[in-house]
């Protein structure tokens, strides 16, 4: 019998799953997914210009994929799972009305009329990233809901655990955020089309975008120490029951 361990045709295999996947949204330059908004802008920004073409490690893409898998099984518990929502807003011209800017989203599954929101996470039981709540909240805006319900995987080593949260966001909250996310929309579109116009006004848009993030997405960013620096960001608890769950 020969034995050989073959860690190319391992990664050969990560990489073909993961170029397998459905890309869901094709691009469009005045649409962004919830998800980019609630990120960084400046590598946003990189991504869409073409200045950074970042492609996941072999451990990302595992985690990513492994994650996916789970979303897919546990997601079923739901009336609907996998559900694309959109907030379009649009401009009549030539008595047409055309499409100006999107914001598009899939919710992991919806519970009686109730969007629900699935992450798996490494950190301790009893905490949660902003993002999470930033994303659901996203989402009621979107749909025109109060409520909202989070489930959390923790997956800390041999120990599982699975944290459900409700939320019940008031009016005024899902206003100013639905502001806040066509705020960054805005500032996204306009700075990719003024690199589409000229290049030198990177470093403008740069000065104006490199504030819109959380600090701690430095540590996951391609771009930091290439094309950016990293640094200091909003770093704001846009909803008091992020900042009650210690993130």
């Amino acid at each position: 019998m020969i034995l050989e361990e073959r860690p190319d045709m391992a990664q050969a295999f990560v990489e073909a799953a993961w170029n397998a996947q459905e890309r869901k949204h094709p691009y469009n330059p005045k649409s962004a997914g919830v998800t980019t908004l609630i990120g960084c802008l400046l590598k946003a920004y990189y991504q869409r210009t073409g200045q950074l073409l970042e492609a996941p490690d072999t451990q990302s893409m595992l985690t990513l994929l492994l994650g996916t898998n789970g979303h897919a099984v546990l997601g079923k518990a739901g009336d609907e799972e996998d559900v694309p929502i959109s907030w379009a807003m649009y401009s009549a011209e030539d008595d047409r009305f055309e499409k100006e800017m999107e914001i598009t989203g899939y919710v992991d599954f919806m519970d009686g009329g109730v969007p629900c929101e699935l992450k798996t996470t490494s950190m301790a039981p009893g905490k949660i990233s902003d993002t999470y709540v930033e994303q659901l909240a996203a989402y009621c805006w979107m749909l025109g809901v109060n409520a909202g319900r989070l489930y959390v995987v923790h997956n800390t080593g041999f120990k599982k655990a699975v944290r459900c949260y409700t939320f019940g966001f008031t009016n005024d909250e899902l206003a100013a955020w639905g502001t806040e996310l066509i705020r960054r929309l805005t500032k996204l579109v306009e700075s990719v089309e003024d690199w589409d116009r000229s290049p030198f006004t990177a470093e403008y848009w740069e000065d104006i975008l490199r504030p819109e993030h959380h600090e701690w997405q430095c540590k996951y960013c391609g771009a930091k120490g290439t094309l950016c620096p990293g640094g200091p960001g909003r770093d704001a608890h846009w909803f008091e029951a992020a900042k009650r769950l210690g993130t």
